[in-house]
Formats: C-alpha cells, sequence, structure tokens
C-alpha cells in the first residue's frame, strides 16, 4: 500500500435553531425529527443535535460532510441552511462553516 497524500476534505457546520412557535419539547421534537429527515435525504450529510436538548424554542446542530473540494461542501451547506431558513417554524440564529 502506497501513501499517496490525501485528497480528502471534511467539512464541518455548526448550526443554531430557533423555533418561536415551540411550547412544549415534544413540538420541538416533532418539528426536528421532520427538519432532520429532510435534510438527509435531500444532502449528502450526516446531522445530530449536539446541544440544548432540553430547550423548547432552541437547538443547536453539527452537520459533517466528506468530499474532495472544500467549495463543493461548503455550497452543500450554504444549500442546507437556506432551506432551513425557507421553513416559517425555524429561524437560524447563527451558523459556523470550518474545513478540515
Amino acid at each position: 500500500m502506497t501513501n499517496r497524500g490525501l485528497d480528502m476534505k471534511i467539512g464541518l457546520l455548526q448550526i443554531d435553531l430557533r423555533f418561536d412557535g415551540c411550547n412544549s419539547l415534544k413540538d420541538k421534537r416533532a418539528i426536528l425529527q421532520a427538519l432532520k429527515h429532510r435534510i438527509r435525504q435531500r444532502y449528502n450529510v450526516s446531522l445530530a443535535e449536539i446541544d440544548w436538548h432540553d430547550q423548547w424554542r432552541e437547538s443547536r446542530f453539527g452537520l459533517v460532510a466528506i468530499g474532495n473540494q472544500a467549495d463543493s461542501i461548503e455550497k452543500n451547506f450554504r444549500a442546507v441552511i437556506e432551506e432551513i431558513e425557507s421553513r416559517p417554524d425555524t429561524a437560524v440564529t447563527d451558523y459556523c462553516i470550518e474545513m478540515m
């Protein structure tokens, strides 16, 4: 086996969300389940809720994507952000994209 170097890029997206219409954790979890399902279905990313599990109106997601071009990964992340921002029940309050 030869070591030719890695042409792999790893993209990380941390995104903070707000749900003003939620009145319970049950409401929040219903929105999150639908959101996670749609993002996984449409975009080639792995994601998980990484913080604020017990807060009704806020959530922090972590998303990861792997590819060979950083600009392609970033474009995909920006499409995810736009998808979330287009939802009437969800607001993006902050996000951070990093490449490794």
